[in-house]
């Protein structure tokens, strides 16, 4: 109990001792103070200051027994007068400190003592007071352009400030108050700065910074807004055919405003998959159509068609694919009566296609398909044929093909064997 009585008392006279410390008194702690070692005059201590730096110079003491000297400070914006060491030095020739890394505007206080050979220190000097610069302002011009394609931009007075090293430049999304370093423009007498890294049709915020030769950051600029351009919209009612011979037609209806068109750009799936789209035609701005030639019946694929303004700018928003295909091959006709007689085959078939309006018959003899020629013969606008040009004792096969009045050509149809007996 007496103990703890005893450690009450002493934190007590501490907090008593502290707040009645005299404004030229130094609270150093120090290792051992030589009463006989000469103490350095504050009229003695001279100083600048800029925005960051305070620069000290004093008088060489000219005692053979000084070692060098102590260099203590205190920092009054923290509400108290305790100095710290902030540099030693063991040269007494030495007469300039630089004190960097300030804070702008503040007032700092600075107390020197010489040092013994043996360790010993003097009495540090009376407080010397100094306050470093107001804080460097931003540039004090700054706008931003608006509606460019894929890019914003900023512009600003260059500072008058000579040891202007270069320009922070900070980004912020609209509404969002996070901040972010995006470029450092070197140059004092460089004034503007493009951002390529956005988005369409979005906002973004910007504020400067200017950054000296010596790390001194200026206060935050004017922050300005730009805002880049939306991408056009995308045409409408976008349709393709699907029973047109050997071609696929893409139309489609302008958006509503055409103005900013510069042409149509048409896309296609990768072979009849609705993926890994590319580029296959460009038309002008009055066009509304596209004629895709395709010399395969049957052949399927996905398109798009997207707006391209006068910047290059290309809509993507509701861009959606529409399957287009070229007229397919007509049906296979259907073999369904054969006859012999003395000297002849003759055989009948159904067309089971509308589009038909000839056809070929194709014939060869029974054996190894590649020894034996196939005859094709037409064209027929019958749905019967009869072959005089066989040989007792051989075999023929037959197959027939229906074409289209665009010459589209069936497959063959089931092959027929008849042995000429």
């Amino acid at each position: 109990m007496k103990r703890l009585t005893m450690m009450i008392l002493t934190i007590c006279l501490m907090v008593l001792s502290s707040g009645c410390t005299n404004p030229d008194t130094v609270n150093i702690k120090k290792p051992k103070i030589d009463r006989n070692l000469k103490t350095l005059d504050r009229k003695d201590i001279k100083s600048m200051a800029n925005m960051s730096s305070i620069a000290l110079e004093w008088s060489i003491v000219k005692d053979s027994k000084i070692k060098g000297y102590n260099i203590y400070r205190s920092n009054t914006n923290k509400g108290n007068r305790n100095f710290v060491l902030v540099k030693s030095f063991d040269n007494r020739f030495v007469s300039h400190f630089v004190d960097r890394n300030l804070q702008p505007n503040t007032t700092y206080y600075y107390s020197i003592s010489t040092i013994g050979k043996n360790g010993t220190e003097s009495k540090s000097s009376l407080p010397y007071e100094e306050t470093t610069k107001k804080a460097l302002s931003s540039v004090n011009y700054i706008v931003a352009l608006t509606q460019l394609p894929g890019q914003t931009k900023i512009m600003w007075r260059p500072h008058s400030h000579q040891g202007v090293y270069f320009y922070m430049i900070q980004r912020s999304p609209q509404k969002v108050d996070k901040w972010v370093e995006i470029a450092r423009v070197k140059g004092r007498l460089n004034a503007e700065y493009i951002d390529y890294n956005v988005q369409n049709n979005k906002t973004y915020r910007y504020r400067i910074f200017c950054v000296t030769y010596d790390g001194i950051k200026s206060s935050s600029s004017k922050i300005v807004s730009s805002k880049t351009k939306r991408l056009p919209k995308s045409p409408k009612n976008v349709k393709a055919s699907t029973n047109q011979p050997k071609q696929v037609t893409i139309s489609w209806e302008p958006p509503n405003d055409t103005s900013d068109i510069k042409y149509y750009k048409i896309y296609k799936g990768v072979g009849s998959t609705n993926y890994m789209f590319s580029a296959i035609a460009k038309v002008g701005k009055k066009s509304n159509s596209y004629i895709h030639k395709i010399n395969e019946p049957g052949m399927a694929g996905f398109y798009k068609v997207a707006t391209v303004d006068k910047d290059n700018l290309e809509s993507t928003e509701n861009t959606r694919s529409v399957l287009g295909k070229t007229l397919g091959r007509p049906a296979s006709p259907i073999i369904i009566d054969v006859q012999k007689g003395g000297n002849y085959i003759s055989f009948i078939w159904k067309s089971v296609d509308k589009r038909a309006v000839y056809y070929y018959v194709r014939k060869r003899k029974a054996g190894i398909a590649f020894m034996n020629d196939t005859q094709k013969i037409g064209k027929l606008t019958a749905t019967q044929f009869k072959d005089k040009d066989v040989k007792r004792g051989e075999k023929y096969i037959y197959t027939v093909q229906a074409i289209d009045k665009y010459g589209l050509m069936s497959l063959e149809s089931l092959e027929t064997s008849v042995e000429f007996r």
